[in-house]
This record gives structure tokens, C-alpha cells and sequence, in this order.
């Protein structure tokens, strides 16, 4: 019975409270090597122009609101997030990955996250009282790399 309510709660969030924004990033099979994630609790993120360091932005890239947060989930599954914080709503607020922890955090709130093991869901906070989950993205193999896209 416990798990039967643990596992119904878990879709039961809400995970578009942020501005609908474009997302595209393109990572080539040279540039995965070095910015993408390959084992499980490794991430990377990705904010227009600023991070990560290095990283070749293209005319055609876009980070979503608040830049997207790129992780290897159980599996070595690719996930990624949009980084702005739902419960602030705003582009400059995101959450930051806790590794000792494994969860991703809102500084500001002090919201918690599941973004390896879950998809994003609310752990803690306001977060989790309300129901706000992160909003996802998807991460695609291409023929040249991958595809970060909403």
C-alpha cells in the first residue's frame, strides 16, 4: 500500500510553472567527450553564451528560461531540465546540483529535486507543498553527436 501511494505521487506534478522558451542545443560527438555526461550523478550545464566554459555556441542554440541542466540518470539515462527554479519563476534563479546529497537545489527557496533518479520531481520545500516539478527536455542521439530539444 505504501508503495502504491509512493508511486502514484510521483506524476503528480506540476512541471510547466516556467515561461515556455526555445531549446536547442547541438553537441557533437568531439564536444560530448569533453561537455557531455557519461556515467551515472555526472551533469553539465548549459547557459547561453556564459556555460560551459569553452563550449561552441552556435546562431541556432537556445538554453529554454533558465539554462538547461544536463545529467546521467540510473542506466547511464540522458536527462535535462530547464535550471530556473518553478517556485521563483525567474531566469537568473536556478537550481544548482548538491553532489553530496545527489538532488538538485534552489539556493533561494531551498527547494529540492530528484533529477537522477526521478524526473525532476519536487523532494522538499515549497516545491514539494505546491507540486512544482522541474520542467524536462529531451536528449536525443543524432547522427553527428546529440540534441537537447523540448
Amino acid at each position: 500500500m505504501v508503495v502504491l501511494l509512493f508511486t502514484s505521487g510521483c506524476d503528480n506534478f506540476d512541471d510547466h510553472r516556467i515561461p515556455s522558451r526555445n531549446v536547442r542545443i547541438e553537441i557533437n560527438t568531439a564536444q560530448w567527450s569533453v561537455y557531455g555526461v557519461h556515467g551515472y550523478m555526472e551533469w553539465q550545464a548549459f547557459i547561453r553564451n556564459t556555460t560551459p566554459k569553452g563550449f561552441t555556441w552556435k546562431a541556432g542554440n537556445y538554453t529554454g528560461y533558465g539554462g538547461v541542466l544536463l545529467v546521467c540518470g540510473l542506466e547511464n539515462q540522458l536527462l535535462a531540465y530547464d535550471m530556473a527554479c518553478p517556485v521563483e519563476c525567474s531566469e537568473t534563479i536556478r537550481v544548482t546540483i548538491d553532489e553530496t546529497a545527489g538532488i538538485a537545489l534552489c539556493r533561494k527557496c531551498g527547494s529540492t529535486y530528484d533529477v537522477f533518479n526521478g524526473f525532476g520531481q519536487p523532494l522538499s520545500g515549497t516545491a514539494y507543498t505546491e507540486k512544482y516539478g522541474l520542467s524536462s527536455y529531451l536528449v536525443t542521439p543524432s547522427s553527428t553527436g546529440y540534441l537537447i530539444s523540448r
